[in-house]
């Protein structure tokens, strides 16, 4: 077959089936319009039945917004009261850390709405059994909770970190009563957590201050044997009198080489004048070795001051450091006592549920059109099967094939 052959045959298929659309364009027509006709009814008819009795209520879906505070940890205010102070990066180096971390608050809220206790609460206080009238049930408690599961709906915004919570029912005054019940039971049971984390974080800051006081008076103490040990207060001070010292004996010691170098020119070098220079030359050398090597008094040697300054600077930068934190915890712990509630409700209503005016489903509208679009379609395929049988009904040789006749 050539290539024109064939799309001309392809023509006359696609006219064919444009015929036999055209054709029993009144059986299009006409199941389309049973169809769209009949949704409409239906519609209609579930729309003016009571809410009770209807295949097709209207359902009210009343919410509450709730707002979540993060629930700071002990550590987390310790770390932002460090570094309010400055002592930030000092604090990384004495190894006084927070960390971060915790259960997520609408994790945990949208996990008690989900409990066994918590839906018995719910069906318990509004009779929900006879409600929804599952004590016929064979499995009347599992399928009454699975029943409330469905129509409770709790949802997280991400971007804000609000909750909503609502519930969806025929009977719209019963939907805000129990959105609103469960909100209140909601704020109660964070109530008892928050109460629970500041007992917990009262705890975790008397150990910590426990253990800060002990690091501080164990640095206290080391400072204190370190300036007794070395009989310095301030590394600085003792330096500066030390090279105060050396700067005069070495004023002296030019002084002398001068007098020797101008006495040596006129006088024989065995003169006890000359002796007596030289010897007042070797004790101030001598004296200057021995304020450099420490033999001086208490005073330390002169090579070991720049080790001595860098070990009292650590001792008393740590010390510092525990200081800070100490008086951080000390502030968070009155804080905490003057505060009896603690930090603050981590659980805020921002908004209580009312009563809605209008329904949240179902929509009448998109089922007339959906039904009415698939009546369309099942009325093409009808003509088609129909068409189809009437070729196959007029042909001799398929209706013995059909019946089986060779």
């Amino acid at each position: 077959m050539s290539e024109i052959e064939v799309i001309k045959e392809d023509e006359i298929d696609l006219l064919d089936l444009v015929s036999v659309l055209v054709k029993n364009i009144k059986w299009i027509i006409a199941i389309s319009l049973i169809f769209m006709v009949g949704i409409l009814i239906y519609a209609i008819i579930s729309l003016k039945l009571p809410a009770d009795k209807s295949y097709l209520p209207n359902e009210f879906s009343p919410k509450t917004i709730v707002m979540l505070n993060s629930s700071g940890s002990s550590s987390g205010s310790l770390d932002s009261l460090i570094n309010s102070s400055g002592m930030g990066a000092l604090a990384g180096l004495a190894g006084i850390s927070g960390g971060s971390g915790g259960v997520s608050d609408s994790a945990l809220a949208i996990k008690l709405v989900t409990t066994n206790s918590f839906i018995n609460k719910i069906s318990t206080q509004f009779d929900l059994e006879n409600v929804y009238e599952t004590y016929e049930s064979d499995y009347p408690k599992t399928d009454l909770r699975k029943i409330i599961s469905e129509k409770l709906v709790i949802a997280e915004d991400k971007d804000t970190g609000m909750l909503t919570i609502s519930y969806t029912d025929i009977d719209k005054q019963l939907a805000t009563n129990i959105v609103n019940r469960v909100t209140s039971l909601l704020e109660e049971e964070f109530a008892k957590i928050d109460k629970i984390r500041n007992t917990d974080q009262y705890s975790v800051i008397t150990d910590k201050m426990s253990v800060v006081e002990a690091d501080l008076e164990r640095l206290q103490d080391q400072i204190i044997e370190f300036q007794t040990l070395h009989n310095i207060m301030d590394v600085e001070i003792v330096a500066e009198e030390l090279v105060k010292q050396v700067s005069e004996f070495q004023s002296e010691l030019l002084k002398k080489e001068v007098e020797i170098e101008s006495y040596g020119k006129v006088s024989n070098i065995r003169d006890p004048g000359y002796t007596k220079l030289i010897n007042e030359k070797e004790a101030i050398l001598n004296a200057i070795s021995k304020l450099e090597n420490g033999e001086v008094g208490d005073y330390p040697p002169v090579k070991d001051l720049p080790r001595l300054a860098l070990e009292l600077t650590k001792l008393k930068r740590e010390a510092d450091v525990k200081l800070v934190a100490y008086k951080a915890l000390v502030q968070q712990s009155e804080t905490l006592k003057l505060t009896a509630e603690g930090t603050g409700s981590t659980f805020q209503v921002l908004e209580y549920a009312e009563v809605p005016e209008m329904k949240s489903g179902p929509s009448r509208g998109k089922l007339v059109i959906i039904v009415t679009f698939a009546g369309f379609f099942f009325s093409i395929f009808f003509v088609f099967l129909k068409e189809a049988w009437m070729n196959i009904k007029n042909d001799p040789e398929k209706m013995k094939r059909l019946r089986g006749e060779k």
